[in-house]
């Protein structure tokens, strides 16, 4: 799954089977924050994890929160997680 907050909108969940999910902060901005992601998608063909993560984070001042295939620490981290590295977008 991969998370991302577009600002002032709201919030875009898409899934491994390509499905997608819009939360915004007013009905009117879910409505036009669902046009942004429809379009951004279709004119990127995304068909796969990468293409649809490039895409959504094409959408103007989208900021990753969650990347399900990023390793993440368990309760028990010593801070130094090896293969977690910070989104640079």
């Amino acid at each position: 799954m991969i998370s991302v907050a577009i600002s002032r909108y709201g919030l875009v969940l898409w899934h491994e089977t390509g499905e997608w999910r819009v939360y915004g902060l007013t009905d009117a901005r879910r409505r036009s924050l669902s046009g942004r992601v429809r379009n951004a998608l279709s004119e990127a063909d995304a068909g796969s994890r990468d293409d649809a993560l490039r895409a959504l984070l094409s959408i103007g001042h989208a900021c990753l929160l969650v990347d399900s295939e990023i390793p993440y620490c368990d309760d028990d981290c010593d801070g130094g997680c090896s293969g977690a590295a910070p989104d640079s977008n």
